[in-house]
């Protein structure tokens, strides 16, 4: 049985857009996607000045999302959200100083406990060479301005984060090998194990 609710995750230019795309056509389901960050092209253009802006902008905005997916949206149909909420953190972790990331776990410390938990994550990876490939295709512009260090370290903390994550079964995807936004057998593959888990950490081999 398709889990209720599915949320695709994975660092920038891994292609998280498309593949959700491709299973909201076969599953009929209703998404959750982020909302544009009005902070974010100064954030990328100065990463220390405006990353306290961008994260609460973020964290806020994608609680609100959350709350209200929580009161009714899971009963009605299958949902499919580009975000895990509790990822924020990662992110924040990376970015601020200590001061602000002070107050940012304030914030999101108020923000726990009121939003529903997904019944299985599908992590979406990349090698660095083929992130920054893709992300030259989309925008040649970010993908000269974004550090290789900062986006090595975002690559990092979300394999560290997953190794420890255990709220709901993950299927991990390497999309160097395989574009399940356009491999209809890849995507049979992956609604399949998505039929099939129950928890803890699988690989899907294409």
């Amino acid at each position: 049985m398709t889990p209720r609710y599915i949320v695709v995750e994975g660092p920038i230019a891994v292609g998280k857009s498309a593949v959700v795309e491709a299973l909201r056509k076969r599953l009929l389901a209703k998404t959750y996607l982020d909302a544009p960050n009005p902070f974010l092209q100064s954030f990328y253009d100065d990463m220390e000045k405006s990353a306290l802006q961008v994260q609460l902008y973020f964290l806020l905005t994608r609680f609100q999302q959350q709350r209200e997916l929580a009161q009714g949206d899971l009963f009605s149909s299958t949902i499919l959200c580009d975000y895990l909420f509790q990822k924020d953190r990662l992110f924040a972790s990376l970015t601020l100083g200590t001061q602000e990331y002070a107050l940012y776990e304030k914030v999101y410390s108020l923000l726990q406990g009121t939003i529903a938990t997904p019944d299985a994550v599908v992590y979406l990876q990349a090698d660095l060479d083929t992130l920054f490939e893709r992300l030259a295709a989309k925008d040649e512009g970010l993908a000269l301005l974004l550090p290789e260090s900062y986006l090595a370290d975002v690559v990092a903390a979300y394999q560290t984060f997953f190794f420890h994550y255990t709220d709901a079964p993950v299927i991990v995807c390497n999309t160097a090998r395989m574009n399940l936004a356009e491999d209809d057998d890849g995507l049979d593959l992956l609604l399949k194990k998505l039929g099939e888990v129950k928890s803890g950490v699988h690989y899907l081999n294409p």
